[in-house]
């Protein structure tokens, strides 16, 4: 039996990108979700020309009322939620997904949005489906990297990560969500003691290997809380 895969935000940066792996996944059923019905119409197409396959779309505004159950009703085993701005944003997606009985993931990079959404623990747990928050960059590979290598060393004194994006982002969620920080202080962790930083101030210099220098600066991501 085929595992339906729902997509919130299936036409965006992300979501399009994660849209076009599944497409090409024969045990997957994938169902595109967004408010533009052009929008959504156009990457059904797309969708269909390079997998070959047709899938669904629900056209909804994902965050109103009555949105759970009519999300109940598409038989959806996981929706991906990718449609950020997370800064700001309500768990009524998450909410839903708990009601309809769904699995849910999202891509929040939003540090208050990951560590807030724990507050849903029990009701998922009480429905018995996962609710999985930050499945993005940071902090998930961020902290795969750090659980696959840190046996190597006896301590860890310090973790320095950092993120260096393609300068083709065409999606406007995603420069919003990236620019949120700036000027915002940020609690961030050094030498055992919290202090106050302040988004996209603190730039410095970064050597990459086969990338060249990158500019990084401070920026407000859940991996301060899982590393801390």
């Amino acid at each position: 039996m085929a595992f339906r895969v729902l997509v919130i935000g299936g036409y965006g940066n992300f979501g399009s990108l994660i849209c076009n792996h599944l497409v090409m996944m024969p045990d997957i059923e994938l169902v595109i979700s967004g408010r533009d019905p052009r929008k959504l119409a156009e990457k059904v197409a797309a969708l269909q020309t390079l997998g070959g396959r047709f899938c669904e779309s629900w056209c909804v505004d994902i965050m109103q009322d009555g949105a759970g159950s009519e999300l109940g009703e598409l038989a959806i085993d996981l929706l991906i939620h990718t449609a950020g701005p997370f800064q700001g944003q309500s768990y009524a997606v998450a909410r839903h997904c708990i009601e309809a009985g769904v699995n849910y993931c999202d891509l929040a990079d939003c540090r208050a949005f990951v560590a807030g959404i724990a507050t849903l623990d029990a009701q998922a747990r009480e429905a018995g489906v996962s609710v999985l928050s930050g499945c993005s960059s940071v902090p998930t590979l961020s902290a795969a990297i750090i659980d696959q290598h840190r046996q190597r060393f006896l301590r860890i004194d310090s973790i320095e990560h950092g993120i260096s994006s393609a300068a083709k982002m065409p999606g406007l969620s995603t420069v919003r969500g990236v620019l949120a920080n700036a000027g915002r202080p940020i609690r961030q962790l050094r030498n055992g003691k919290v202090h106050d930083v302040y988004g996209w101030m603190g730039l410095a210099l970064r050597r990459m290997p086969g990338m060249g220098t990158r500019l990084v600066a401070n920026v407000d991501v859940p991996g301060l809380d899982v590393f801390a």
